[in-house]
């Protein structure tokens, strides 16, 4: 705004400048010549300073626009960091049949961390399956009425000792081994 209200200023001096110095067919009188002298010279003194300052403010201007901002650039390290695979839990599945004071089978082997199923039946008499180290237990069943069963995860490596909770079936002999290994 500054600079356009001191261009209108330089202008209308130089036009009053340019009027008073315009050749005139007639000429002009000493007094005359002395004034259009004065002029000039008041109109160089007041615009050589407003020339001065806009030539400072122009610089400026182009020397922030011709600076760039340094810019540092940071190197950053990625940490890399080893990921074991994890495979998918391998699923097991056993049927078993319980009788009076036995199981269809004795020992059952798996692996950590798998995904054990165990389906239990009864072939005679009133029977279920438990293993107190994962907390799982099938419901108990009587022979003839169907299957149940249980899912856990084996996530503890040792042998655990599985049994018929019914009764005193546990006593008589009633148990297996899950070997987790």
């Amino acid at each position: 705004m500054k600079k356009i209200i001191l261009s209108l200023f330089v202008l209308s001096l130089f036009t009053l400048a340019g009027c008073a110095s315009a050749p005139v067919e007639e000429e002009l009188s000493v007094e005359e010549e002395e004034v259009v002298e004065v002029e000039e010279a008041v109109v160089e003194e007041v615009a050589a300073p407003i020339m001065e300052e806009e030539a400072v403010i122009e610089k400026e201007e182009s020397t922030k626009e011709a600076v760039e901002p340094v810019v540092e650039k940071e190197v950053v390290e990625k940490e890399v960091v080893a990921v074991e695979e994890v495979a998918e839990p391998n699923k097991v599945s056993f049927n078993l049949t319980g009788a009076d004071f036995a199981f269809s089978q004795k020992v059952i082997k798996v692996k950590k961390g798998d995904v054990v199923t165990i389906v239990f039946k009864s072939n005679q008499g009133f029977h279920d399956w438990v293993v107190d180290k994962f907390s799982a237990a099938t419901k108990q069943v009587k022979a003839d009425e169907g299957s149940t069963q249980v899912t856990f995860t084996a996530d503890k490596v040792g042998t655990f000792e599985y049994y018929c909770s019914v009764g005193a079936h546990r006593a008589a002999g009633m148990v297996g081994q899950l070997v987790v290994e």
